[in-house]
């Protein structure tokens, strides 16, 4: 080997090392602060607090910095989903090797698909999805949705039928609506209805299946019927009001506890996600939870920020 060829392949390992992923990801934890803002996003996005524009300018900013931090791509792709925009997240997955998607990220790329009306790239896509991931049955009901999309609606039938007891004993009320609809497509109405029905009883407020009831009975001309899921239509529509004001109190909660720990007004901190705790669980109370214990370190309490560690380790 030649001192010439010595040196290209020095300068080749030289690149991919300035490209690894482990390199930017050692880099940006050494950056206190990209790493906090880093941070500060995430949970923002775990917490359902609607980032704003500058959080994702300040995301892009760190994107540039650090192009090969996966825990910046991780974020980048939840910032998209977050913001439903369709079009910049199918680019960012394609743009990696299928098969090194995970299931969360397959997932998306698959519902980008929908979304966006690409139900022949999503036809596609959801054979192998359904192999790779095969306790995944959001794939299969992407995959009927696209096929009905596509008018191909005994094919859709046929996909969702080699599941339909397992979707049925575990309530799956989107796959049991959807199957409606491709029966109703297929112009089997007396299945339709009882599919619909079936889909009420697990959950009466089924808006999507009141509505295509109600379509139904009217044609038929029982006015009747038809009139009475129209008021349960309104009261369905009532009730996810009341809900939707409920989470918009939350968000600006989770907002205030946020701008509180900007301030450094750690005693605020503990006062208002303590308050927010009672309408919060799962990831949410995590995080919530993860504020009020570093407050209390800051404020020099450890035994409290202790006893709060200990709610966070047995999952309260």
């Amino acid at each position: 080997m030649t001192l010439r060829h010595r040196g290209i392949i020095v300068a080749l390992c030289g690149l991919l090392l300035a490209c690894s992923p482990e390199l930017d990801d050692t880099a940006l934890m050494r950056d206190p602060q990209a790493a906090a803002e880093v941070s500060r996003i995430r949970k923002l996005l775990v917490a359902n607090a609607q980032p704003t524009p500058d959080d994702f300018q300040s995301l892009l900013l760190l994107r540039e910095r650090y192009p090969q931090a996966a825990l910046i791509a991780d974020t980048y792709e939840q910032f998209l989903y977050s913001r439903a925009d369709w079009g910049a997240l199918i680019a960012q997955l394609e743009s990696l090797p299928l098969d090194r998607l995970s299931s969360r990220q397959a997932g998306w790329l698959a519902e980008a698909y929908f979304r966006l009306g690409n139900y022949r790239e999503l036809v596609e896509l959801t054979p192998s999805l359904r192999t790779r991931f095969a306790g995944e049955r959001s794939f299969i009901k992407l995959e009927a949705a696209a096929l009905l999309g596509l008018d191909r609606a005994e094919e859709a039938d046929a996909q969702l039928d080699r599941h339909w007891q397992t979707f049925v004993s575990e309530g799956d009320v989107d796959a049991i609506v959807l199957r409606a609809r491709i029966l109703q497509r297929m112009g089997n109405l007396p299945e339709a209805i009882s599919t619909f029905e079936l889909a009420l009883r697990i959950a009466p407020q089924t808006e999507t299946a009141l509505l295509a009831l109600a379509r139904i009975y009217y044609a038929q001309g029982d006015s009747h019927r038809a009139q009475a899921l129209m008021a349960q239509v309104k009261r369905s529509k009532a009730l996810a009001s009341a809900s939707t004001t409920q989470r918009a109190q939350l968000v600006s909660l989770l907002a205030k506890v946020e701008e509180a720990w900007k301030q450094k007004n750690y005693p605020l901190v503990i006062e208002r996600a303590t308050t927010a705790l009672a309408q919060v669980q799962g990831q949410q109370r995590r995080v919530l939870l993860e504020f009020i214990a570093q407050s209390h370190l800051q404020l020099g309490d450890r035994d409290a920020a202790a006893r709060v560690m200990a709610q966070i380790e047995q999952g309260q």
